[in-house]
C-alpha cells in the first residue's frame, strides 16, 4: 500500500497558492500542480484530489513531491526543448496593424512580400508557410482572388524592392465596383480580412 502523503500549508503558503492561481498567464500543468498543492493543505488525501480535479493520482503524488522538493517554484512547467520563437507578439501586431492598414488603402499582399516586409522592417527571417499559418492564428485569412486585372501597387516606404514580378504584381478580384461602367477602368485591390 502506497504512503499517505500530507501537506502542511502555513497561512504565508495558503496566501502564495492563491496569488499564484489567480494569475492569467499561468500553464496548465503548473496550475494544476498548484491546485494539488492547495487542495493537499486542506487536509484532502492523493486519491479525493485526483478524483476532484479529475486526473491521476500519480500527478497528484509527482507534485506533492515536487513541492516537498523545492517549494512552489518548482511546480512550475520546465522550459520547452527547441530554439525560441523568432516572430514576437510585436511583430505580429505590428504586421497586424500593416494589414489592416492596407485594407483600408485596397492593397493586396503576397505571403512572400509579407516575410520581405518583415525582413526589412522587423529584421525578422521567417518561410512564407510559418507566416501563413501565424496568420491564421491570428484570425486572419487568405482569399484566393478570381482572375481579373493586373495591378502593381505602388511599394509602401521601407519595404523591399524585388525584382521577381511575384513580389510586386498581384491579382485581385474584378467586381462591378472594380469597373463601374460609364467610368474608365479603375483597380481597387481587394485585402486580407480578419475572420
Amino acid at each position: 500500500m502506497p504512503k499517505i502523503l500530507r501537506v502542511e500549508l502555513t497561512s504565508d503558503q495558503k496566501r502564495e497558492v492563491r496569488e499564484r492561481l489567480r494569475a492569467r498567464d499561468l500553464a496548465p500543468g503548473t496550475r494544476l500542480r498548484l491546485e494539488c498543492i492547495r487542495l493537499m493543505g486542506r487536509g484532502l488525501i492523493v486519491p479525493e484530489v485526483a478524483d476532484l480535479l479529475e486526473c491521476n493520482v500519480v500527478t497528484v503524488r509527482g507534485a506533492v513531491h515536487r513541492f516537498a522538493a523545492g517549494g512552489f517554484d518548482a511546480l512550475a512547467d520546465a522550459l520547452r526543448p527547441g530554439r525560441p520563437a523568432s516572430v514576437t507578439r510585436e511583430d505580429r501586431e505590428a504586421l497586424a496593424a500593416l494589414l489592416d492598414e492596407s485594407a483600408q488603402q485596397g492593397r493586396t499582399w503576397t505571403a512572400a512580400a509579407l516575410c520581405d516586409w518583415l525582413a526589412a522592417e522587423r529584421g525578422v527571417r521567417i518561410s512564407a508557410a510559418w507566416l501563413t499559418e501565424l496568420l491564421h492564428r491570428d484570425g486572419f485569412r487568405w482569399k484566393r482572388t478570381r482572375a481579373g486585372c493586373w495591378t502593381t501597387p505602388a511599394p509602401l516606404s521601407g519595404s523591399p524592392q524585388s525584382g521577381s514580378p511575384n513580389r510586386t504584381t498581384w491579382w485581385h478580384s474584378c467586381t462591378p465596383e472594380c469597373h463601374p461602367p460609364k467610368s474608365g477602368p479603375r483597380c481597387r485591390n481587394s485585402s486580407p480580412t480578419r475572420h
